[in-house]
This record gives C-alpha cells, sequence and structure tokens, in this order.
C-alpha cells in the first residue's frame, strides 16, 4: 500500500489522508487506532515537510452515515502528533518464522 487512502493537491501543497473508522458512536474519552507498516512510515517521512503534509480522518458511528462524525487528527509522527497520541505500546509488532 502507500501508506495513505486518498491525496488533494492545493496549489504546491500535498495533502496525504488515511481514514480510519469506528462502528462506536460518538467520541469516547480515549479512542485508539492503528497504523500499519506503510502507514507508519508515510507518516514519518512527512512529519515535517512542508510541501506534503499526511492526516488521519477519524469517522466515528461509520456504519450509520446519519450519526457518522468525521474528525481530522494530526500526522501521528509530526511534533503536534507525538504532544496529540499517547502510544501505549513499545513498538511495532514483528512477524518471524519457525521451523517446525
Amino acid at each position: 500500500g502507500l501508506g495513505y487512502d486518498f491525496e488533494i493537491y492545493n496549489g504546491d501543497t500535498r495533502w496525504l489522508f488515511e481514514v480510519k473508522s469506528t462502528t462506536t458512536s460518538g467520541p469516547l474519552k480515549l479512542q485508539s487506532l492503528e497504523l500499519g507498516s506503510t502507514e507508519f512510515d508515510c507518516a514519518d517521512m512527512h512529519k515535517a515537510d512542508r510541501r506534503v503534509h499526511y492526516r488521519i480522518l477519524y469517522v466515528t458511528d461509520a456504519l450509520h452515515p446519519e450519526n457518522a462524525r468525521i474528525f481530522p487528527l494530526p500526522n501521528p509522527r509530526s511534533r503536534a502528533g507525538l504532544l496529540f497520541f499517547t502510544d501505549r505500546q513499545a513498538g511495532r509488532r514483528l512477524y518471524f518464522p519457525l521451523k517446525p
């Protein structure tokens, strides 16, 4: 994957959006989401880029469009994102093969 779901150009600025959703209605006191490795890498690559901006769009109550709400969230690897998000995992999940 590309690390984002869609992109928009506004003049010389490129916006990359990753969409995450939940079936839960309304915002909870503490929400969570998971980024895949390509999403994480893309966010990291554009954390301080002035011409390319990476954002997450978080959709609540996604199964009921009449009640759904969209919350724009900062790039989790940017300075603002590091202050906004709480990373409760010590690192990324690693996968490896074992011979029987």
